[in-house]
């Protein structure tokens, strides 16, 4: 996705344009995007290229088990480490 997707740029006026990547696989991804101008039959080539990556996240201990709990007991907890098996930062939220 391209943002914006269109415009009109005056006589040396500027636009930076965002390439939005969001890859749905893990493989590499290759774009060729045409520029057209208004009145003239020529367009310009932007090629963009990326790579989709498989998350890797572990688990340490890999399995764990909370023992029952009573009502009114008081809460029970386990410590579980998440471990980033990437060279890349991965954001971690509970749902």
């Amino acid at each position: 996705r391209l943002e914006p997707s269109s415009g009109t740029l005056q006589p040396g006026e500027r636009v930076i344009v965002k390439a939005v990547f969001a890859p749905r696989e893990a493989r590499p991804y290759q774009l060729k995007i045409p520029i057209k101008l208004t009145n003239n039959p020529k367009s310009r080539t932007v090629t963009l290229r990326g790579a989709g990556e498989t998350v890797a996240i572990s688990f340490d201990p890999p399995l764990t088990s909370l023992g029952p709990v009573l009502p009114f007991a008081p809460p029970t907890s386990v410590k579980v480490d998440i471990v980033n098996d990437t060279d890349h930062d991965l954001e971690v939220y509970s749902l």
